[in-house]
């Protein structure tokens, strides 16, 4: 059902293009190759909009970096598209967006405020369900990795620290599929 509620703007956005006539059928190549690329979205399950749940969300003294905090993400093949609204400890808005592949390469993060280094992401698929990351914000790196549940109706992001005293300063953020 949901495939084809995706596809209903797409064939009528053909035809008022085209110009189809009641009960004409569209054909074309491009509408094909776009069809495919929206089953293909629709088919992945890390696809769609997640909230944060800091309820079940753990980090060192209760401080979530993020305290309420929703992602948007589309992927297409090998391209992870996300777009990020949150708020930080102090409850300051934030807005990040970036688009990258799953190839382990750096690519750029706009962020809204921007901020006063250069911001990074590389992404690298596991599996399936699984993928790390590695944030590069000037000289300060986090690394981690997302979990998909096996429902898909959650995932977990993961970052393993320690901080200079050798303290465990490790953070699991737990989002929910909107």
């Amino acid at each position: 059902m949901k495939k084809l509620l995706m596809l209903i703007p797409l064939v009528f956005l053909s035809c008022f293009s085209v110009g189809c006539q009641q009960g004409e059928e569209v054909a074309s190549e491009d509408a094909g190759m776009d069809i495919q690329a929206i089953e293909d979205m629709a088919a992945d399950p890390w696809n769609g909009t997640w909230k944060l749940n800091a309820a079940k969300s753990k980090a060192p003294g209760g401080q979530i970096p993020h305290p309420s905090s929703t992602n948007i993400i589309e992927i297409q093949g090998e391209t992870v598209h996300l777009i990020a609204d949150h708020t930080d400890a102090s409850g300051k808005l934030e807005h990040v967006e970036y688009t990258a592949k799953l190839d382990g390469n750096e690519y750029p993060v706009t962020s809204t405020p921007p901020g006063p280094q250069p911001y990074t992401i590389s992404l690298k698929q596991i599996n399936p369900r699984t993928r790390e990351f590695a944030e590069v914000i000037g000289s300060f790196t986090i690394k981690g990795r997302d979990v998909l549940s096996e429902d898909g109706k959650s995932f977990s992001r993961i970052v393993d620290s320690k901080d200079a005293e050798g303290y465990d300063t490790s953070v699991i953020q737990v989002f929910e599929k909107q």
